[in-house]
């Protein structure tokens, strides 16, 4: 007699066997198809099949391709060779494939979720097919007589990003290994820069104020920044994290970065102050603290900071580090009086971020590409404002999209950071710090710099921070669940079911 029922033998997921197999040939493929390809010697097959694998891979773990994605992006590392390209987009094009494969193959469903954010999101797609249909694709490999389509193609993966990730949430510890693995990506990409690996030869003569400047910091800085506001340190050690983060993205010399980081801090404070009166009174006595400060001691700070605090009303800085401030800001004024009077002509059908190369190169002088002229910022579309970026490259149309997109995304963020400042959990702080980072970048794209790659990367973040936001409010739940305790613990949940 069987002493075993049926009931007992283990039952087998037949659907992810096949699933499972599936995968495992495909990658079997992908390896064979791989090798293959690098005897063509063509670099854009040999990096997409080298890619394929990862994307296979990642394609059941979306959460964790999501998380490589963040960490890579911290490491604000530039392919050479390749405009536009660094780790982080690399990481997000792998992302959108797996998702892409994983929806095809039935492993993954599109969320049904309602998001505003689509809709302008969808202009943007239909905007960016005009260009290429009426100024050209600008990418060589399909025969356009135009170049740039690179920047065509970031925005595009930005907002497939955007896409690819919707309805997906991240653990309690997968919090954790992305902050700390963020950090660490920082750290090695400050090292590499810092070495010159895998970043851009300079062009021309590199004044003292330049050399000064420590631009390989900033990688270092923004990933360590979150740490002041997610971790629950000492009240003496958070202040002096801040400083230390405030100190190396001053050294950069870059006054927007730096009036990034106080914004972003004021932020924050703000939507975790219980009392907001109080804190807007304490914000005022400590800025005045610190301009006094700042007067007494800047002659005696590395010409870096010096640029970085050249704006504060009252400081005097060096000679150098004045004349190299107002340049920048003559340089641009230059650009953006061009670009009004261009603009007109561009209204219905924008430029496009797209350009011939020899025409463009017919009227630039050695010294335009050498010093970066203003001319030749023109003609490479690198205006550094937002607006005119949207007004003159992609229409009167792109520049009401942009407006629109950003009203729904603050706007969606200054909710979700009302929720968020009332929590007091590591996953609650860390997305305020995310959201409050972009509550600030929005508006300054607009009102401080902006361009086609930092747009892309805006609405990848956005698409990050909805990932982040979902994730905590679920974990606080859960949290709020388990002190309710079990006597009430049903009754909640069905209150819950039930609004």
């Amino acid at each position: 007699m069987n002493n075993f029922s049926h009931s007992s033998m283990p039952v087998v997921d037949q659907v992810k066997l096949q699933r499972n197999a599936l995968v495992t040939l495909l990658m079997v493929l992908a390896i064979i198809i791989a090798f293959m390809a690098f005897k063509t010697g063509n670099l854009i097959i040999m990096a997409g099949f080298v890619a394929l694998p990862f994307v296979l891979l990642l394609m059941c773990r979306p959460e964790v391709a999501f998380i490589i994605a963040i960490m890579l992006d911290a490491t604000r590392m530039q392919v050479p060779g390749i405009s536009y390209t660094t780790l982080g987009l690399i990481a997000k094009v792998i992302v959108i494939g797996s998702a892409f494969l994983a929806t095809m193959l039935g492993q993954r469903h599109v969320s049904k979720l309602e998001v505003k954010e689509r809709k302008p999101l969808k202009w943007f797609v239909f905007i960016i097919i005009a260009l290429i249909i009426g100024r050209g694709s600008g990418l060589r490999m399909l025969g356009s007589e135009t170049w740039g389509g690179m920047v065509y193609i970031v925005m595009l993966s930005g907002i497939a990003f955007f896409h690819a990730i919707q309805g997906l949430t991240i653990t309690s510890k997968q919090f954790r290994i992305l902050v700390w693995g963020a950090l660490l990506a920082g750290f090695f990409g400050t090292l590499t820069s810092r070495s010159g690996f895998m970043t851009e030869v300079a062009i021309g003569q590199v004044s003292e104020i330049n050399q000064a400047r420590l631009n390989w910091l900033q990688p270092i800085a923004y990933a360590a920044f979150p740490l002041v506001f997610a971790i629950k340190w000492k009240k003496w050690v958070s202040p002096i994290v801040w400083l230390i983060c405030i100190g190396l993205i001053a050294l950069t010399g870059f006054r927007s970065k730096l009036i990034g980081f106080v914004a972003i801090t004021v932020i924050y404070g703000l939507f975790r102050s219980q009392s907001r009166i109080k804190y807007c009174v304490l914000m005022a006595v400590t800025g005045l603290l610190a301009w006094g400060a700042i007067i007494l001691v800047v002659q005696q700070l590395p010409l870096g900071i010096q640029r970085a605090v050249s704006f504060v009303p009252g400081v005097k800085v060096s000679h150098e580090a004045s004349f190299n401030a107002e340049g920048s800001v003559d340089w641009r004024v230059e650009i953006w009086k061009y670009c009004l009077e261009q603009a007109p002509q561009y209204l219905v059908l924008g430029r496009g971020s797209t350009f011939n190369a020899q025409e463009t190169a017919s009227g630039l002088g050695s010294h335009d590409i050498a010093t970066f002229s203003p001319w030749f910022a023109f003609e490479t579309r690198s205006y550094h404002s937002g607006p005119l970026t949207l007004l003159v490259d992609y229409g009167l149309a792109g520049l009401i999209v942009g407006i629109w997109l950003t009203f729904v995304i603050v706007r969606r963020f200054l909710k979700a950071a009302n929720w968020l400042g009332k929590n007091d959990t590591f996953e609650s702080r860390y997305t305020l710090y995310f959201i409050s980072q972009l509550i600030w970048m929005w508006p300054a794209f607009f009102l401080v710099y902006g361009d086609a790659p930092g747009l892309s990367k805006l609405i990848a973040n956005t698409a990050a921070a909805i990932v982040l936001i979902t994730s905590a409010k679920i974990l606080v739940d859960k949290e709020n669940d388990r002190d309710l305790g079990i006597p009430h613990l049903m009754q909640h949940i069905e209150e819950k079911s039930e609004n």
